[in-house]
């Protein structure tokens, strides 16, 4: 992103965050959080005037994102301000800050140097805020006055010193890029983006500062589901924005799928790297948003099924289009677009239209993934099915 357009981006933040009405009461009035809410659902009860002005403006450096190239990766690709009250709180992958700007004047409240890039947006609450940097912490800090009140980080002690060389800049060995949200007073993020070096997902007291639980074995994944059904070791790399699906912890993995946890345990479900694929599909994003049991990522839908038959495939021969309509619970006029978008050879057969079966075929052609072969598969199929697919969402498109 050039700087101009960077400049007209963050003119209209200020503008949106500055200008809502008196009418509104303070909590409706703040964007606490990246889109928001802990469901990143980008949605405000919140009115804007029939009119904005600008009351005033900050020129910014231009924004130095970590993969300005790849779309799955896309979580600093500018700035990502959030709002407390008359308070924006400004995150900087440039400068390694979060500043304080007063929303009605633009003028500066206060400056806050971290040890690392800070590219993920700050969570405020309660008169504090809470922001992540590549330098492995999530940080806390006093809103009015800029001042830390606690800082914490599970990287082991003896470790805490090391550093890399990390796009271009001298960070943390495990970079904290699993961007905070708070839930019911805890907040969740993640640190580390190399499964071989050591990733954490944490749950930390947003009081105190004290761990409630911390999850390091999703860092190793035994024979992890991958394309194809296929089984292989895998580890997680949180990069992106962690949201909040009903009662799971989605932590946004990157180049490769979502993983959930437990938010009151921190167990990790079973983890699929591969599931809901189709041929050209772009896997995996920088962020998840969820409205109740459901959630979007990369454009397409997910969430629970309806409770519907099991289904009874023959092994071999032929099923017609009636009755994959019926096994499915799609109407027939969606099997038959399947069947023309997709290619799928169809047979007359008895005065039918059917598809061919082969053993192999068989155990994937129900949609809610019940008669997968491997366990782990068919239980993420079974807890997140893919229910809808954008059809932007194609690399070859």
């Amino acid at each position: 992103m050039n700087s101009s357009r960077t400049a007209i981006v963050w003119l209209l933040l200020v503008v949106m965050s500055c200008l809502l009405p008196e009418s509104v009461c303070a909590g409706e009035r703040d964007w606490p959080m990246w889109r928001c809410d802990a469901q990143r659902t980008a949605a405000s009860r919140a009115e804007l005037p029939s009119e904005l002005h600008l009351l005033w403006k900050r020129e910014l450096p231009a924004p130095r994102p970590a993969f300005p190239h790849d779309n799955r990766l896309r979580f600093d690709l500018s700035y990502e301000p959030v709002v407390m009250g008359q308070t924006m709180f400004v995150p900087s992958m440039v400068t390694d800050t979060v500043t304080a700007l007063d929303t009605q004047t633009g003028r500066e409240k206060w400056t806050f140097f971290a040890d690392g890039p800070v590219r993920l947006a700050p969570v405020a609450w309660r008169g504090r805020v809470y922001f992540v940097s590549d330098d492995g912490y999530l940080y806390c800090l006093d809103a009015a006055t800029g001042t830390l009140r606690w800082r914490f980080t599970p990287i082991p002690e003896r470790l805490r010193g090391q550093k890399v060389l990390g796009h271009e800049r001298l960070v943390s060995r495990w970079p904290a890029r699993g961007g905070p949200v708070l839930a019911d007073g805890t907040i969740y993020f993640g640190v580390g983006i190399f499964p071989f070096e050591g990733v954490w997902v944490c749950a930390v007291d947003a009081e105190t500062g004290q761990p409630v639980w911390i999850n390091d074995d999703c860092a190793l994944i035994a024979e992890a589901n991958q394309d194809h059904g296929g089984a292989w070791d895998a580890g997680l790399s949180p990069q992106g924005y962690l949201t909040i699906v009903g009662d799971k912890l989605a932590v946004a993995n990157g180049r490769a799928l979502p993983a959930f946890f437990d938010l009151r345990t921190g167990k990790m479900a079973p983890y699929s790297a591969g599931w809901g694929g189709r041929t050209g599909l772009a896997k995996g994003s920088w962020y998840v948003a969820s409205i109740g049991k459901y959630f979007f990522q990369s454009g397409d839908l997910y969430g629970p099924l309806p409770d519907l038959p099991e289904p009874r495939l023959p092994a071999g021969g032929y099923l017609s289009l009636a009755e994959l309509a019926r096994l499915t619970g799609a109407p027939v006029e969606a099997v038959e677009r399947w069947v023309r978008d997709l290619g799928i050879a169809v047979l007359e057969r008895d005065g039918e239209r059917c598809v061919p079966l082969r053993n192999w075929a068989a155990s994937h052609l129900y949609w809610t993934g019940s008669g997968a072969r491997r366990e782990r598969e068919r239980a993420f199929q079974n807890a997140w099915p893919r229910l809808q697919i954008d059809p932007t969402n194609d690399r070859r498109s």
